[in-house]
């Protein structure tokens, strides 16, 4: 027998990914379906710089949202170039926002009013994106961004942000909301309640046979709790040195709990 597999071990068979997107008051919901996307023509080459400048926007990979097939194309061939020079203000605090924002080339300061001096909060070193806050919650720009050296953005405007972004996220929220109203651990909740839990779920996808939890692990700052949206789990324990499956875990289940 493997001693290393003699542990207890949760195996995940496939799992989708949730979505968590940041409290910060209510997404707005307007709608935007009959809005006209503006495309922009793009060599092979600016279509290969943007998906790459996509993939390090916290946005789009941190389980926020699902955008892809389609609605991905349509979010790249909306997208517009935008040259930048050193000092130039991409984002004003305070200004309504237009466009939302990723970084293929160059550095960016973010900063913010606190008092009567202006703080720095955030440096963007060639990658990353900005902006998408003022038009998910409708509130001005909550920092400004200046241009350190000289760069190259790449924008899409408001109504195509709106319609393919946000939308996106209400959808995902409604979906972690109705998953979470289907398990019985939070059936006594209040709806408000577990829309502020669906806004702290947090995508995780595993490969069939990939352990998710050991037994004997150590609880941390980092534990978790676990809510399969799809998928069939196995659990497992070591039981006189034989492995053991004690139990399986369907979708609409949960796990991890009693340890925390």
């Amino acid at each position: 027998m493997d001693l290393d597999r003699t542990q207890s071990e949760i195996q995940m068979i496939h799992q989708e990914p949730l979505f968590r997107p940041g409290r910060r008051g209510a997404v707005s919901a307007e709608t935007t379906a009959a809005s006209t996307v503006k495309l922009t023509e793009k060599t092979p080459e600016e279509q290969v710089r943007i998906r790459e400048a996509l993939s390090h926007s916290v946005l789009l990979t941190s389980g926020h949202l699902q955008i892809e097939g389609e609605q991905l194309d349509t979010v790249v061939s909306a997208m517009f170039p935008i040259a930048v020079v050193p000092g130039q203000k991409v984002i004003r605090e305070g200004h309504e926002g237009d466009n939302y924002y990723i970084i293929e080339d160059g550095v960016f300061k973010a900063t913010k009013m606190v008092g009567p001096l202006r703080k720095e909060l955030f440096i963007y070193e060639h990658h990353g994106g900005f902006g998408e806050l003022a038009m998910m919650y409708n509130c001005p720009r909550a920092a400004t961004i200046e241009a350190q050296t000289s760069g190259i953005l790449w924008a899409v405007d408001r109504s195509t942000f709106r319609r393919i972004i946000v939308d996106s996220m209400v959808r995902r929220r409604q979906q972690h909301e109705s998953l979470l109203q289907n398990m019985p651990i939070f059936s006594t909740l209040t709806a408000e309640n577990r829309a502020a839990i669906a806004d702290c779920l947090a995508p995780e996808t595993y490969e069939d046979q990939q352990y998710i939890l050991r037994e004997g692990d150590k609880l941390t700052s980092v534990s978790k709790f676990y809510l399969v949206e799809s998928g069939t789990i196995e659990c497992y324990k070591c039981v006189k040195g034989e492995r053991l499956m004690v139990k399986t875990i369907q979708a609409n289940e949960c796990f991890g709990e009693v340890a925390l």
